[in-house]
């Protein structure tokens, strides 16, 4: 199976991740492209599995269009790492005062202008979490729920939806897996309870995807 990799914004960390994670793909998977390995000076718009990093920039017509060609004939469009699938960091980036530009206008996950079949979150997601999204799309289990899947249609995360839907319902049981995900510290458990520092949310949506009740919450309305 040809699998490909391209950013379309962000800082590079996803595309490096997903570089070290290239030796474990080689026996069973085709790369097609990848900007630091096989920069061929053309991006491959025929994959049968394309792996896109970074928020695009609303007003970026050309990566717009670019990112829809990728859509109509790659298969499988996976959006890696957490600015590609719910925003990130990328959506502080905001147009300013003077006359706009690219990079300062507003930054959008690849949800809202394509569909995405599956979503890998981080900031940068680990090089083991691609072999396990391909895992699962090579194998997909028949039951329960897929969370690459789940998270694919889902265009923004932060940690005020972690406090909406597990923490204020009183659905958190204290287990601390919020605040070993975060990758700024900003959640700290306090008397068995989250305590968020939002200044230093990044809005990755790690803290959300990996709440063992957000996934019981997912099976549930799967049920």
């Amino acid at each position: 199976m040809k699998v490909a990799f391209t950013e379309i914004g962000g800082c590079g960390g996803c595309s490096l991740s997903f570089f070290r994670a290239s030796p474990e793909l080689t026996p069973n998977w085709d790369l097609a492209y990848h900007p630091l390995q096989l920069n061929t000076g053309k991006i491959p718009e025929t994959a049968e599995v394309f792996f896109i990093s970074g928020a695009i920039c609303a007003q970026d017509g050309e990566r717009v269009e670019l990112l829809k060609r990728i859509r109509a004939n790659a298969k499988t469009v996976i959006a890696f790492g957490s600015c590609a699938a719910v925003g990130g960091i990328m959506r502080f980036f905001v147009r300013g005062v003077r006359e706009p530009r690219a990079w300062q206008s507003t930054h959008l996950p690849l949800g809202e202008f394509i569909n995405c079949d599956l979503a890998a979150l981080g900031c940068p997601p680990p090089p083991q979490s691609i072999t396990r999204v391909l895992y699962r799309l090579s194998a997909p289990k028949k039951d329960g729920v897929n969370p690459y899947a789940k998270l694919s249609k889902i265009t923004h995360l932060s940690c005020f939806d972690l406090l909406d839907d597990i923490v204020n319902p009183k659905l958190c049981i204290g287990c601390g897996s919020c605040q070993a995900s975060c990758p700024t510290l900003a959640i700290q458990i306090i008397d068995g309870v989250p305590e968020f520092i939002v200044e230093r949310c990044i809005r990755c949506g790690l803290c959300y995807a990996r709440c063992p009740q957000v996934i019981k919450k997912w099976k549930k309305e799967a049920e």
